[in-house]
C-alpha cells in the first residue's frame, strides 16, 4: 500500500530529535521515540482494517492487512530515510502486530495461510 509506505517514509528524523533527548521529566531515548512515531504512523491504517472487520467485510480487511504489510515491507527495503536507522527492528515487529490484530477478526484458515505467505515474503533476517 503506497499510503503506508509514504507515511512511514515521511517520518522526519528532525521531529524524532525534537521529541527525544533530555526533557523536563528525564530523558527519552531516540530509539524508543522512533518506535512510538512508527506506531503513530501505522495507527490509522490498523484502525481502518479493524473497521472493515467490525463491518463484517472480511475480504476488504484481508486486502487492507496485506496492503499494510506490503507498505511496511517496502519501507523496510527501499526507504533511504535517516529515520530507518532509529527503528531498525520496528518494521518486522509491526508487521507481526498487524498480522495478529487482523487474525483477531477470525479469518478463515485459507485467508490466514495467504496473508502468512505474503507476510513472510522477502523477510529480512
Amino acid at each position: 500500500m503506497v499510503q503506508v509506505y509514504n507515511e512511514l517514509d515521511n517520518l522526519d528524523v528532525e521531529e524524532l530529535y525534537h521529541r527525544s533527548g533530555k526533557t523536563r521529566y528525564g530523558y527519552i531515548e531516540p530509539s524508543e521515540e522512533a518506535w512510538v512515531m512508527f506506531e503513530e504512523a501505522l495507527g490509522p491504517f490498523i484502525d481502518e482494517m479493524k473497521t472493515y472487520q467490525k463491518r463484517d467485510m472480511p475480504v476488504a480487511a484481508k486486502k487492507y492487512c496485506i496492503g499494510i504489510i506490503k507498505g511496511i515491507r517496502k519501507f523496510e527495503k527501499e526507504s533511504s530515510s535517516e529515520f530507518t536507522e532509529w527503528a531498525i527492528d520496528a518494521p518486522e515487529e509491526k508487521i507481526e502486530i498487524v498480522f495478529e490484530v487482523w487474525k483477531k477478526g477470525k479469518p478463515n484458515e485459507r485467508d490466514i495461510a495467504e496473508v502468512l505467505e505474503i507476510k513472510d515474503e522477502n523477510r529480512s533476517v
